[in-house]
């Protein structure tokens, strides 16, 4: 059986770091950033998905409102995952794509409602001492560049200091 694992992050929370670490594991399988836009030729990517699984390019904005599109995604990934755990990484900035344009401030994300109804293991993962992320996001800013792969070198970080 699959066992999907929802992680949500704040951005610059090491949420890459533990996707890498958990997708060492051959028996997981990390969705990275799955409701962003911009990746949508990334593979599991929910845009992505409505994109191949629609007519018309614009049903992608129409449809990602729609629980059923949440639920075929999660289907999709289950059945193309079996007895994996599937971990799908959503930035909680990502939420409002999913909320759609009526949204009340006291009620849950949208998001987080369909995922009780999924009945899944929800990650948070968050920054708590927010200077560490202040230092992080103008580092980052600086080089001009958000990760770095095991080895290489940033030297930007020795003189940002």
């Amino acid at each position: 059986m699959t066992n999907i694992v929802f992680l949500f992050s704040l951005p610059r929370s090491g949420s890459r770091v533990l996707c890498d670490l958990a997708g060492t594991n051959p028996e997981v399988i990390v969705v990275f950033e799955a409701l962003h836009p911009e990746l949508l030729e990334e593979e599991n990517n929910l845009f992505g998905f409505i994109l191949k699984n629609s007519k018309n390019p614009s049903d992608v904005v129409k449809n990602i409102y729609r629980s059923e599109i949440f639920f075929d995604y999660i289907n999709y990934l289950k059945e193309k995952y079996p007895n994996k755990s599937v971990i799908i990484d959503i930035k909680v900035s990502s939420f409002h794509h999913v909320n759609g344009a009526f949204f009340s401030p006291i009620s849950p994300p949208k998001l987080i409602t369909l995922v009780e109804e999924w009945n899944s293991q929800i990650i948070y993962l968050k920054r708590p001492i927010l200077s560490r992320l202040y230092f992080s996001n103008k580092l980052a800013a600086y080089r001009g560049k958000w990760h770095f792969i095991e080895g290489e070198k940033d030297p930007a970080a020795e003189s940002f200091f």
